[in-house]
């Protein structure tokens, strides 16, 4: 199995796909592209659902000739990770624009693929912020007595002096 990871360009909206063994991000071809795969790649990236997915013409995008693309592999049924292939053109001259939500609920699942946990106390100057034993924010410790973190964490007069 090749490891591949994905990312889409918050420019334009291109899936961008990354193939061990191969310099930089590529490009995925429109053929062979369906409605649930979109989707699976949308909840990778921790996302909750496809907004939406189209095929772009290759015209519209600088590329330059010498670009390498990925393609999806026909009458694959294995994991998302092997149904890719790299190819030097895409015959319907189309690349993948991916838009994926968040709307309606917050999601819960992790951004973050492949890290494992930290020993406790091995960032010592990071903080979990944490109301009715229950973690609501991250910080960063700037002095003995000062820790910094986001406003929308500590706003609420309700939360006031509450955090242990």
């Amino acid at each position: 199995m090749v490891l591949v990871s994905f990312r889409i360009n918050t420019g334009n909206f291109l899936l961008e796909v990354q193939v061990e063994g191969r310099p930089g991000w590529l490009l995925a071809c429109h053929e062979r592209w369906n409605l649930s795969l979109g989707t699976l790649i949308c909840r990778q990236l921790g996302y909750l659902q496809l907004a939406r997915h189209k095929g772009v013409n290759l015209t519209d995008v600088k590329v330059n000739d010498t670009q390498e693309l990925v393609q999806i592999v026909p009458n694959q049924k294995s994991s998302i990770e092997d149904v890719w292939q790299v190819r030097s053109s895409c015959a319907s001259g189309q690349i993948v624009a991916l838009k994926c939500s968040e709307c309606g609920l917050r999601s819960r699942a992790a951004r973050i693929v492949g890290g494992s946990d930290a020993p406790l106390g091995r960032w010592l100057w990071q903080v979990s912020l944490y109301l009715n034993s229950r973690h609501v924010c991250g910080g960063s410790v700037v002095a003995h007595d000062w820790i910094v973190t986001a406003a929308h964490c500590v706003h609420n007069e309700k939360l006031t002096g509450k955090f242990v």
